[in-house]
């Protein structure tokens, strides 16, 4: 089975960011209106075992080791591939994954962001591509997919991220992640930095085709959807 004939789209973002809802519609958009059979997962799985180490990294534990974060996130993901592995068809399957391993490369562990940090409070960003490359390395090495098709990046400011989570979650939900607004900064300055050109000069077996960017802000979900279904880089699936 060749998987560079599965096209496989992620979705990417902050928190509140509609990922889960558009990739989910984007799924249903597919069912009805191509001849693909959609696969669709959203991650973390919090629901299955293979994602205890997230859910205790989420809770705290685990918070002073930089790569504990990217390793119980690929546990998860590596879990899921093996068991969908043979529902993919050539030519006729489609996978949709609201997040995969990319979240990785932006959500970095506070600890790599704190070594990558010069004395004047900016991102060394050649320690960044070090780390990044890590991560693809041990991706490679687990045989998760190298190659997206369409990475879709919904983009939204840290202050529209942090006002939802507090609508979303509450106040003392919002409180916590304010405390962490230093490293979300970092993680959202990252993020928005990670072109296509950017992605593919990272390591060698790793390729991005398309980037689509979504700028969410003050936009309702059905007027971002619209904007997904109408793109260029979406409709060519169509």
């Amino acid at each position: 089975m060749n998987i560079n004939k599965c096209p496989i789209i992620v979705f990417e973002g902050m928190d509140c960011s509609y990922k889960e809802t558009n990739s989910r519609k984007l799924s249903e958009y597919f069912n009805r209106y191509s001849d693909y059979s959609v696969i669709y997962q959203s991650f973390p799985r919090y629901s299955v075992g293979s994602s205890y180490f997230v859910r205790e990294y989420l809770n705290g534990k685990y918070q002073n080791n930089k790569y504990i974060s990217i390793y119980s996130y690929l546990l998860d993901m590596i879990d899921w591939w093996v068991d969908i592995s043979d529902r993919i068809v050539e030519d006729k399957s489609i996978i949709i994954l609201d997040r995969f391993y990319l979240s990785n490369l932006y959500y970095l562990n506070r600890e790599i962001y704190r070594e990558a940090i010069d004395k004047d409070g900016n991102i060394e960003n050649i320690k960044l591509r070090v780390y990044m490359k890590e991560i693809l390395d041990i991706v490679d090495k687990v045989g998760l997919p190298l190659h997206i098709d369409l990475l879709v990046k919904m983009e939204n400011t840290v202050e529209n991220t942090l006002r939802k989570i507090r609508d979303r979650d509450g106040e003392d939900m919002g409180d916590v992640i304010q405390s962490n607004s230093l490293w979300m900064t970092l993680g959202h300055k990252t993020f928005c930095s990670l072109d296509k050109e950017y992605l593919n000069s990272l390591y060698d077996k790793f390729r991005v085709d398309d980037v689509l960017v979504i700028h969410v802000e003050d936009k309702d979900e059905d007027a971002v959807f619209n904007e997904i279904i109408n793109s260029k880089e979406v409709r060519k699936f169509v």
